[in-house]
C-alpha cells in the first residue's frame, strides 16, 4: 500500500488523476469524503492480484488527523518483526504488529508514543511500528561539540535502508540534513552509544518530525517493571536540530503544495513551543 497526504482544497485534480491512472475509473470528489473539508487527506491505495490473472486496485480516502508534536517517549520492546523483505509494507503488516499496537495503546497514559523494534533484545534500535528513528549523536572525534564548530561536531544516525522500511519522511530528513551541513550515517543505532545522544526523533508522513523526550528499555510485553533495563532522558527533548530539519521540510512542502492556506502551512501554524 502507498499512503499519501494532500490538502483538501487542492486535492481534486491530483486525486482524480491518480484514480484515473490506477483504476481507469473516475474518482469520487474529496468533497464527498466525510471530514475532508477539515484539511488534509490520507489516501491508501492497495493493488491486489485478481482471480483472472489481472490486477484490482482499491483506494480509500479519509481525513488526516492533526498530530501533536509534543516530545514523546519510546519503548524499546518489540523483536524485529519483518523477517523477509524489510523494504516492503504488505497488507499483513498491521496484523503482525497488532500485539505491539495494543501495548502502545495500554501504555499511552505513561507517555509511550511508539514501540521500537530491536533484533537483539534492545542493543540495536531499528525503527518504530509506523515510524523511522533518528538520533543526533556527538561525534566521537569531536566530543566538545559547540566549543568550536557545533554543527560539524554532531551527526545524524539512522538504521540502514536494508534493515528498515525507509519512509518518504526519512528520505526528506536525510536531504534536509545534507542541506543543513549535518553529516548523516546510515548505520545501526546502538544503545551503547546513548551517552553520546543529544536528541532523538521519529519520522513518518503524518508526524513529519516528532522529538523524543525519553527512551525506555522494557520487556517484550511492554511491562517496564518486568525486565526493564534503563530509562534515558534526552538532553534536548525539544530538539534544536530536529526542529530545524522540520522547518526546512515544511518549507519544501510549501513549495510543492502551494500558497499559504495549504496543508503544509497549516501544519506549521499550531502553538508549538519547539518552533
Amino acid at each position: 500500500s502507498v499512503a499519501e497526504s494532500s490538502s483538501a482544497s487542492g486535492a481534486d485534480d491530483r486525486f482524480a488523476k491518480s484514480a484515473k491512472i490506477l483504476t481507469h475509473r473516475p474518482a469520487p470528489s474529496p468533497s464527498r469524503i466525510p471530514g475532508a473539508d477539515r484539511g488534509e487527506l490520507t489516501v491508501v491505495i492497495a493493488v491486489c492480484a485478481s482471480d483472472g490473472g489481472g490486477w484490482t486496485t482499491h483506494a480509500h480516502a479519509a481525513p488526516l488527523p492533526r498530530f501533536d508534536r509534543e516530545p514523546t517517549t519510546l519503548l524499546v520492546a518489540a523483536p524485529a518483526l519483518r523477517q523477509t523483505n524489510t523494504n516492503a509494507k504488505d497488507v499483513a503488516w498491521p496484523a503482525t504488529r497488532a500485539a505491539y499496537d495494543d501495548v502502545k495503546r495500554r501504555m499511552a497514559p505513561e507517555g509511550i508514543g511508539e514501540i521500537i523494534l530491536t533484533p537483539d533484545g534492545g542493543a540495536t534500535l531499528l525503527e518504530g511500528l509506523t515510524t523511522n528513528l533518528f538520533v543526533v549523536r556527538t561525534r566521537v572525534d569531536m566530543l566538545y561539540h559547540g566549543v568550536a564548530d557545533g554543527k560539524s561536531s554532531l551527526e545524524l544516525v539512522t538504521a540502514p535502508r536494508d534493515s528498515v522500511l525507509p519512509g518518504l519522511a526519512r528520505d526528506a530528513v536525510i536531504r534536509a540534513s545534507v542541506a543543513e551541513g549535518l553529516p548523516v550515517r546510515e548505520e545501526p543505532v546502538l544503545a551503547s552509544d546513548a551517552d553520546c545522544w543529544t536528541e532523538a526523533f521519529l519520522t513518518n508522513a503524518v508526524r513529519l518530525v516528532q522529538p523524543v523526550r525519553e527512551v525506555r528499555w522494557g520487556s517484550s510485553d511492554g511491562n517496564s517493571s518486568d525486565g526493564a533495563r534503563e530509562e534515558r532522558f534526552l538532553p534536548d527533548p525539544w530538539g534544536s536540530i530536529s526542529n530545524r530539519l522540520y522547518r526546512r521540510i515544511v518549507a519544501s512542502l510549501d513549495d510543492d503544495l502551494g500558497p499559504p492556506g495549504s496543508c503544509a502551512r497549516r501544519r506549521d501554524s499550531g502553538d508549538d513551543p519547539g518552533l
